[in-house]
């Protein structure tokens, strides 16, 4: 009797870490149940993709996907999940390609529809949001009869399936770093973002859940965790709590070696939190602030909560309380109205105060949003040329940075591993966020892992390379 053929999954994410959380979780929900998670590139029976719609590039980019897989795999059924399937504006729901179309967050159904060739929607998706309800009816806040899902790596046990990093779950090699997600939703309004109407009004997880959890990750094996979400400075406040009294009892209990944050609003660091942060090895030094734009105008345009003012203050109280922190931060350039005055000036202030490093978005429209019906739009040309000034000024500001890391003694958790004529190459990210890499022979790389953490002194900045090359201390290694 032969045995039956496990159910071949690949998956392709788009967007941010939220939705990646939402995709292990998936992966390991599926391991559970007898099935082979593996890469969209690979030969499987069923795709599923998880969507970002932050722009309506990135609904192209989701369909561009779905074609592609349609020509390659004709006889696989595609699953359609994510941001942008929660979206019941048609751009899904009439794309004949699409075999079934399942909101955000929910789970049960979404393994459902990969699970049963016949799988049929049966009751009202409560993920589904009407475009043209949001137009009538668009706030400053989320409505509190809007979407009352939670997305996937939001509810529920951790997933036993789960494995280290750097192992594989089913066909897909996990990440060294883990992504946790510590709450759901967004209750800004932001003129360029839909994000607050498809992951819904802010929820948070309870704070005895995720110690639980970061101690499963660091029984598996996991020396970084970062915790993420849609609005992380937001954390607790549905339940009267705050990111600073989640992080306090993270250090108090310290169920893992080492605790970064993912994005930040300038307006959410307060002098608590950083009082937290810098008070304890367990934090990395690093904070990305998402500044967005280094201009008043701008930023009243995108109906951000703070002013230039209040960045510079902010910048100044980490430099005074924490003076080892690495900032980085993302700009969107090209905003409607920006001129190229703006430009010079934004670049001017971004060098003074430091920032190490800056990811770059050229901005683009998402219908239904207020940006999109603001004058003064920037030709996309324009946008693009101003992108390559802003990187080119980015990587001027990462090379300084590692620069000032050589001769130092730092860590990394090692996350790429490349052997080449019985030497290997150890890569990963240093607590301060840059990348650094040291050579070990192949003998005594059996003796260390993907996830660990490793101590090394930075020794030299070659022009080229986009790493620090450092050499190993004495340590413990760990088979």
């Amino acid at each position: 009797m032969t045995s039956r053929r496990p159910l071949k999954v690949g998956f392709q994410t788009f967007g941010c870490r939220s939705n990646h959380a939402d995709t292990i979780e998936l992966q390991a929900a599926l391991v559970e149940r007898g099935a082979l998670p593996c890469r969209a590139e690979d030969e499987a029976d069923v795709y599923v993709i998880n969507s970002c719609t932050v722009t309506d590039q990135a609904d192209k980019d989701v369909l561009r996907e779905v074609r592609k897989l349609r020509r390659r795999r004709p006889g696989a059924r595609i699953v359609l999940t994510g941001c942008m399937a929660s979206l019941e504006d048609g751009t899904a729901f009439d794309h004949d390609q699409v075999d079934a179309v399942v909101g955000a967050g929910r789970r049960e159904e979404v393994l459902r529809a990969v699970e049963d060739p016949n799988w049929e929607q049966q009751d009202e998706d409560p993920a589904l949001v009407s475009l043209d309800t949001l137009a009538k009816s668009r706030s400053k806040r989320p409505s509190k009869r809007g979407p009352s899902w939670r997305s996937i790596s939001l509810d529920g046990e951790f997933p036993p399936a789960l494995q280290g990093p750097g192992e594989s779950l089913g066909g897909v090699r996990l990440r060294s770093r883990y992504h946790l997600r510590i709450q759901e939703g967004c209750e800004n309004s932001c003129t360029f973002c839909i994000i607050p109407q498809t992951r819904g009004r802010l929820s948070s997880r309870a704070v005895v859940d995720l110690l639980d959890d970061l101690e499963r990750l660091r029984e598996l094996g996991y020396g970084e965790v970062v915790l993420t979400g849609t609005h992380i400075g937001g954390y607790g406040e549905d339940f009267g709590s705050s990111l600073t009294e989640l992080l306090q009892a993270v250090e108090r209990r310290r169920p893992v070696e080492r605790i970064r944050l993912s994005s930040i609003d300038p307006n959410d660091i307060s002098h608590a939190l950083l009082e937290v942060l810098s008070g304890s090895e367990l934090f990395c030094e690093h904070l990305h602030v998402c500044v967005q734009a280094f201009s008043d105008p701008i930023l009243k345009k995108m109906n951000r909560k703070y002013r230039m003012t209040e960045v510079c203050s902010l910048i100044s109280d980490i430099r005074s309380l924490w003076p080892g922190c690495t900032l980085g931060t993302d700009v969107i350039c090209g905003f409607p109205g920006e001129t190229r005055d703006s430009v010079d000036e934004q670049i001017e202030l971004f060098d003074e105060l430091g920032f190490a490093y800056v990811h770059v978005f050229p901005y683009s429209e998402r219908s239904d949003t207020a940006a999109a019906r603001l004058a003064d739009s920037v030709d996309v040309a324009e946008r693009r040329k101003r992108a390559a000034r802003w990187r080119a000024v980015g990587s001027r500001a990462k090379r300084r940075c590692m620069s000032r890391l050589v001769g130092k003694e730092l860590e990394f958790v090692i996350e790429q591993t490349e052997e080449v004529a019985e030497i290997v190459s150890f890569s990963g990210t240093s607590r301060e966020f840059m990348p650094l890499a040291a050579t070990v022979s192949a003998d005594a790389a059996k003796n260390f892992r993907c996830g660990q953490t490793l101590k090394v002194r930075a020794l030299e900045l070659n022009e080229g390379e986009e790493h620090i090359r450092c050499e190993l201390l004495n340590q413990e290694s760990s088979a």
